[in-house]
C-alpha cells in the first residue's frame, strides 16, 4: 500500500504561504485552490509545517505567480478595467448605430 507521499519539514516555506495568503486576503480554501490542492491538505501542511515534494513545487509556483501579485497591482488592474468598461458604455450607442447601418437596419434580438 502506497499511502501519502513522505512530507519534508519546511517551516520557512509554510510561513511564506501563510504570510502571502494573509497579505492577499485569501481564505485557506482560495489559497488551496490556487496551489492546486484540497483545503484539508493545505491546512494539514501548514499545521505540521511539512510538505510533500509535489506540494513544495506547487507552493513555489503559488509564491512566485504573477496571478497572486500584490493587492496594489490588483487594485490598479481593477481600476483600469473599470475605466475601460465606462468607456465602452459611453461608446455603446454609437457602436450599435454603426452596426445597424452595416446590417441595413436589421434589429438585433436582445
Amino acid at each position: 500500500m502506497r499511502g501519502r507521499p513522505k512530507r519534508l519539514s519546511n517551516p520557512t516555506l509554510c510561513a511564506a504561504v501563510e504570510q502571502r495568503r494573509v497579505k492577499l486576503g485569501l481564505s485557506l480554501s482560495e489559497t488551496a485552490a490556487l496551489i492546486g490542492v484540497h483545503p484539508s491538505t493545505l491546512i494539514r501542511s501548514l499545521r505540521t509545517k511539512s510538505l510533500s515534494p509535489d506540494m513544495m513545487t506547487a507552493v513555489q509556483r503559488f509564491l512566485n505567480s504573477p496571478a497572486t501579485s500584490s493587492s496594489t497591482d490588483t487594485d490598479e488592474a481593477m481600476r483600469e478595467a473599470l475605466l475601460l468598461l465606462q468607456k465602452l458604455n459611453r461608446m455603446s450607442p454609437r457602436l450599435q448605430a454603426a452596426l445597424e447601418i452595416v446590417l441595413n437596419g436589421v434589429q438585433v434580438v436582445k
